[in-house]
């Protein structure tokens, strides 16, 4: 659980540390008894809870750059966990593409499929939705060979809401990493699906006005992947509800220099998220969910507080 609040806190190095397990006690024991099975199935669980620190780990990892180990742990969870091996096989691909190792990116990829197992009466879960018709996209039209293509990685760190994670370093990064995404995006669903993540990671990185731009880039026809337009719908709405100073950063919209304009920005706001939850048919629509009932939360908040 510390760990995952030093995530929130952006503070990945800490976090990274925890799930590395090389936090302890001043006599050296974790606290844990590892060994043997029990009855009672300790050991299963706690194999159980190793594999959760190291989905943890390797998203911090990820977050922080380091895509060669971050893909090798996903590499070990698509081998030994039960839930979803063919999510961890596509992250995994997706570090090798970061990392420029097209060719091996490729070969993991194609795993994907045979990995799939259905589940709730016949059903995929949204991750393996998700990756299979990834998997489709991206043999039909391979990434650009032996160069570092982290469209994948970004992609999914926006979905996992995880630029909010990001300290202003990071950010840079990513910056500059989506807006090159973009300059060499290859169809209308890839560059939507990137200006979406980049005006993501503007606007955490206090830059609205661009962040805007960045969404009116927008083409709203694609239909492959068509969550780029609702999500950005939300991202419209959080948008709405900050403004912009004269040096293009954002201000929280309770402060006393926006009270005048509170009111329409949460008119506008609520539009976007009307549309955004009335949209179906979309990956991932329950994160998608979870954040505009997070964010109409948040807009209530601070109405009773003005």
């Amino acid at each position: 659980m510390e760990g995952k609040l030093c995530r929130v806190r952006a503070d990945l190095p800490r976090a990274a540390q925890l799930f590395r397990r090389e936090s302890t006690t001043d006599d050296g024991d974790d606290g844990v008894e590892q060994d043997g099975a029990d009855d009672d199935g300790t050991s299963t669980r706690w194999t159980q809870l190793e594999h959760l620190m190291d989905y943890e780990l390797a998203w911090c990892l990820i977050l922080i750059g380091d895509y060669k180990a971050g893909g090798e742990l996903f590499g070990g969870l698509a081998t030994s966990t039960n839930w979803s091996r063919a999510f961890y096989a596509y992250l995994q691909a997706g570090c090798l593409f970061a990392m420029g190792d097209t060719q091996q990116a490729m070969a993991v990829l194609g795993t994907v499929p045979a990995l799939v197992k259905k589940r709730f009466g016949g059903r995929l879960i949204p991750a393996e939705q998700y990756v299979l018709r990834k998997h489709k996209q991206l043999t039909e039209n391979p990434p650009p060979a032996d160069k570092p293509w982290a469209n994948l990685i970004l992609e999914l760190i926006y979905i996992w809401n995880g630029f909010h994670q990001l300290d202003a370093a990071g950010r840079a990064r990513a910056i500059e990493q989506l807006e090159e995404a973009e300059a060499a995006a290859r169809t209308r669903d890839e560059k939507a699906v990137i200006q979406v993540a980049l005006a993501s990671v503007l606007r955490e990185h206090g830059s609205l006005d661009a962040a805007v731009q960045a969404l009116d880039r927008i083409d709203e026809s694609i239909k492959d992947d068509r969550y780029a337009v609702v999500f950005s719908w939300y991202e419209r709405a959080v948008t709405a509800c900050y403004h912009s100073t004269t040096a293009g950063k954002a201000s929280s919209p309770s402060s006393s220099s926006s009270s005048a304009n509170d009111g329409q920005s949460w008119l506008v706001a609520e539009s976007w998220l009307k549309r955004a939850s009335e949209a179906e048919g979309y990956d991932f629509d329950n994160r998608l969910h979870l954040r505009v009932q997070l964010l109409r939360s948040g807009i209530a908040e601070a109405q009773n507080a003005n």
